[in-house]
């Protein structure tokens, strides 16, 4: 999935789903887990922006 982001700055949640076949709970978690670690941010204030 960071191969894909690093392709782009910016992408929502469902272009992330579509483009990594995860599920969404499923990636939902993983992004939060990034944005904690400082991987990725997240900019927006919408529900489907990462």
């Amino acid at each position: 999935m960071y191969n894909v982001m690093k392709q782009n700055y910016s992408y929502n949640r469902l272009e992330l789903e579509q483009l990594s076949g995860f599920a969404k709970d499923t990636l939902i978690r993983i992004l939060n887990s990034s944005v904690e670690k400082g991987v990725i941010e997240k900019n927006g204030k919408a529900r489907a922006t990462f």
